[in-house]
């Protein structure tokens, strides 16, 4: 079997298709091996398993590399890690002590596997972060911590912070929403839909969180800090203290940032995920008003629009597709294509770079495949 692949939803996969890696779940968990030819069963299966995104086996892309920013391996233990904390249930009225002994387990848990997640990041610079959100509305709070804290750790290493600054980083994004430990279940698991009583109630996690954190000797003040603002935004329109502009932690608004983006690509009670480039559109329309503008800009030049390896349509007609996301060259990859303006196969399918001039007014209209 080649290393040749294609993303692809379940959605759109169609029986024939030959699985180039291990169908798996958000969580990790193998549903299908590498090699297997798809069929209608095995669809079926996929979708009642809520996987998103499979990779599938392309002769026209065999140079093409797909490389997560973490194992999936890591990813699993992580989502699960962050469950067992967030579902440890406490009065909202006592005390806050992380280190309990009932606590201290799943809190070193979460921060050895934050510790793996930097490891890998600093191993593999190049890799991609995982644009899906989360398949189902149940797991949102369980998944997107992880996806977060990958993503802004890559975003502060782009932003300059030090290496050994990344740990906390990651730490303030897997702890961010420690504060629903002292929350009641039922307002955190439905925050969509609150009263403005329950808003009011939910809107102290930070501050919950805060205060456990930093009670802890070896947790770091940037932790805890990050923590208490990841809530809020650059025109003091956020939460729980209305603070705005440079007073806010620079871990705070990349969390935020991370939080935006992943929030519009996960299924949501009253709507289904945005798609790749309407998930970044709307953290490029939050600069200056949300977020701090240059932070924004460095998520433009760092997260690509569109992934690698999904099939494409230009505004010309040509369909093909990426194989470069062309990191630096916002919404600019190359693109093989493998069908000309009337539908014909292309043999052998050529490179086009959009970033080239001659490619100035060519654009991707669609993405086809996910």
């Amino acid at each position: 079997m080649t290393s040749a692949l294609r993303r692809v939803s379940v959605e759109k996969a169609t029986p024939g298709l030959e699985l180039a890696r291990p169908a798996m779940d958000k969580y990790g968990h193998t549903i299908l091996p590498a090699g297997i030819e798809l069929k209608e069963d095995h669809l079926r299966l996929l979708q009642g398993k809520e996987v998103w995104e499979l990779l599938i086996e392309d002769s026209r892309v065999p140079d093409l590399v797909i490389k997560p920013l973490i194992k999936p391996e890591v990813q699993r233990d992580s989502i699960e890690a962050v469950r067992r904390l967030l579902t440890m249930k406490r009065d909202p009225n006592e005390k806050k002590d992380l280190a309990a002994p009932e606590m201290y387990g799943a809190r070193l848990e979460v921060d050895r596997l934050t510790y793996a997640i930097v490891q890998s990041i600093l191993k593999s610079p190049l890799g991609e972060p995982d644009l899906t959100g989360s398949a189902t509305v149940e797991e949102f709070e369980f998944i997107l911590p992880v996806q977060m804290t990958a993503l802004a750790i890559l975003l502060a290493r782009e932003a300059g912070f030090p290496n050994s600054e990344l740990i906390n980083v990651g730490r303030a994004a897997m702890f961010q929403n420690i504060g629903y430990i002292w929350t009641p279940p039922h307002i955190w698991q439905n925050k969509d839909s609150l009263s403005p009583e329950d808003q009011k109630v939910f809107e102290k996690h930070p501050i919950h969180g805060y205060e456990a954190l930093s009670k802890l000797d070896r947790m770091p003040p940037v932790v805890a800090q990050a923590v208490l603002q990841h809530h809020e935004r650059w025109n003091g329109s956020g939460y729980p203290n209305g603070t705005k502009g440079w007073d806010i932690s620079p871990i705070a608004q990349i969390i935020g940032i991370a939080e935006t983006y992943y929030e519009a690509r996960s299924a949501r009670p009253n709507r289904k995920p945005y798609s790749p480039m309407d998930a970044f559109e709307k953290v490029m329309a939050s600069a200056g008003e949300l977020f701090d503008p240059e932070l924004v800009q460095i998520f433009a030049r760092r997260v690509p629009i569109y992934p690698s390896g999904v099939m494409v349509r230009l505004n010309t007609k040509h369909r093909g597709i990426i194989t470069n996301v062309n990191i630096g060259h916002v919404g600019r990859p190359v693109v093989r294509i493998c069908y000309d303006v009337l539908g014909n196969e292309v043999h052998p399918p050529i490179n086009m770079d959009l970033s080239e001039p001659e490619h100035q007014f060519k654009l991707i209209e669609e993405i086809l495949d996910l």
